[in-house]
């Protein structure tokens, strides 16, 4: 990928989100786009200090920690729970122009959103050391599995443009190495394959869910955040369920990991 140091703050007008490079199968053929996330430093530094001047009411570093550590989870460092509060920040500022998530309370994002998604991070089974997040929509768990789990490569995957520039922003303002692929999942190469794939409640999740098994490499496993309700078991085709955990702060949300043999 070729750098790109463009903004990828939303306009009213014209294209939103910076150049990108498009991902290319070895018939040549242009299949979505993979999004740089190398920006100049003092470039970075600025956007992310005036977030943090602003009068958003984002989440502070320490207010991240104690709830994590109320949650029975490994403690974030200080860098961590910086990284959480800028993108808190950043969700709060992009949300209001592309409602990237119905929840807006600061608590429930941070109990909903974060805690959830750290919780994933630091369960995941298999050892990963790839992981696409398919569907990344607001960046959920992607984002914090890439905060809290630098062994792994991430790629997120989102087919909506817009959303895709928000992802490729937070890459870029907390110094993460992901991916952002700015298309569908049919659209990257049939071979590409990854050790584990991650995907959060979706509407149709019948649907979602062949496209997302069908990227998990043979050995690897499918981390599937739902709801004891959700009607998804016909969907799982092979996949052998490896384990269910309950999500933290709720009595019905699990986490079930499932492996492809």
């Amino acid at each position: 990928m070729h750098p790109d140091s463009h903004s990828n703050r939303p306009t009213t007008k014209g294209r939103v989100g910076p150049k990108s490079t498009s991902h290319k199968t070895p018939g040549g053929t242009a299949q979505g786009r993979f999004y740089s996330a190398i920006k100049p430093a003092a470039l970075q530094s600025k956007s992310v200090a005036r977030l943090q001047a602003s009068k958003a009411t984002h989440l502070m570093p320490e207010s991240i920690k104690l709830a994590v550590t109320h949650a029975g989870l490994k403690p974030l460092t200080d860098s961590q729970a910086q990284q959480f509060s800028t993108y808190a920040a950043l969700l709060e500022h992009w949300n209001s122009k592309l409602n990237l998530t119905a929840i807006r309370d600061p608590k429930q994002i941070l109990e909903r959103h974060f805690v959830e998604s750290i919780f994933c991070a630091q369960h995941l089974v298999g050892d990963p050391t790839t992981l696409l997040d398919f569907g990344s929509g607001a960046g959920f768990p992607g984002i914090p599995i890439a905060i809290c789990r630098d062994d792994i490569s991430i790629t997120l995957l989102e087919s909506t443009a817009k959303k895709a520039s928000f992802l490729n922003e937070v890459v870029r303002s907390l110094g993460l190495s992901s991916k952002v692929f700015s298309s569908r999942a049919e659209a990257m190469p049939a071979s590409q394959t990854y050790s584990a794939v991650t995907l959060r409640a979706v509407d149709k999740m019948e649907l979602a869910l062949p496209a997302a098994i069908a990227r998990v490499k043979r050995g690897g496993h499918l981390a599937l955040m739902t709801t004891t309700h959700s009607n998804w078991s016909s969907s799982l085709g092979e996949l052998v369920q490896v384990s269910s955990l309950p999500l933290p702060n709720s009595s019905d949300r699990i986490l079930a990991q499932f492996l492809k043999p």
